[in-house]
């Protein structure tokens, strides 16, 4: 959401995606909530959407405004829950890094979600670190799952979080390894750049259990990343 708070700045794009791909959920990150701001952003477009919500706060700022994490469903929400992720000192411009996890009640059965934002200026070591605390906390559950959101996933090493070398990592590389050992799958990895800048590849979405019938990239104006997407079928459905 690139921290827009106000309903008139993203009302437009987010009707058009809905139109456009039939969405049943979306994932959000950096959804803000201004100082004094009478209604969170999110629950404005659920509402509009005729869609169930469930957000978290992840950080409050010094002026009164926060930001957070959000999904949004066409579906019933159960079963909520806050996964706290490793935390780094990154020195500067620190944030609070969790999991936002709920299961959906689809025409498919029970669908596990979770949605992430992990930390920008972190090595490759450190991102999987932070991403195995949703693998551990989601481990029990065997039923179709999802995993996606920002995973920040730039080819950098970080020299004391605040020198990159470009192209000295390959961090999508190593974050789509982890997630196959843990039998998840994505249809992205030879798709193109999800931020608008340099060419990089920071958001994913991860399937456990379900088929990937159809993705894409598509771009949103008032967001610095686009829009990935991504209809499924389960796999663990009898066939017709």
């Amino acid at each position: 959401m690139a921290r827009k708070s106000t309903f008139d700045e993203v009302a437009g794009e987010i009707s058009t995606l809905v139109d456009r791909h039939a969405v049943d959920v979306f994932l959000f990150q950096e959804v803000q909530q201004d100082p004094g701001a009478p209604r969170l952003i999110a629950h404005e477009l659920a509402e509009t959407l005729g869609f169930y919500c469930l957000f978290q706060t992840t950080d409050h700022w010094k002026d009164g405004g926060s930001q957070g994490l959000a999904i949004l469903s066409r579906y019933p929400i159960e079963n909520a829950a806050v996964i706290p992720l490793k935390h780094f000192d990154l020195g500067f411009r620190q944030r609070n890094r969790i999991g936002l996890a709920a299961t959906l009640v689809t025409p498919l059965g029970p669908v596990r979600v979770v949605n992430v934002h992990l930390d920008s200026r972190i090595n490759t070591d450190e991102r999987l670190a932070q991403l195995s605390g949703v693998l551990e906390s989601e481990a029990d559950d065997e039923g179709p799952s999802i995993v996606g959101g920002d995973f920040n996933t730039g080819d950098f090493k970080w020299l004391t979080r605040w020198f990159p070398i470009p192209l000295a990592a390959r961090q999508g590389d190593a974050v789509r390894q982890l997630m196959s050992a843990h039998e998840f799958d994505t249809p992205f990895a030879q798709d193109g750049a999800t931020f608008k800048y340099l060419g990089l590849r920071l958001d994913w979405i991860f399937t456990k259990g379900l088929q990937a019938d159809s993705w894409g990239i598509d771009r949103i104006d008032f967001s610095d990343h686009r829009a990935i997407w991504l209809t499924m079928s389960s796999t663990l459905a009898p066939p017709n």
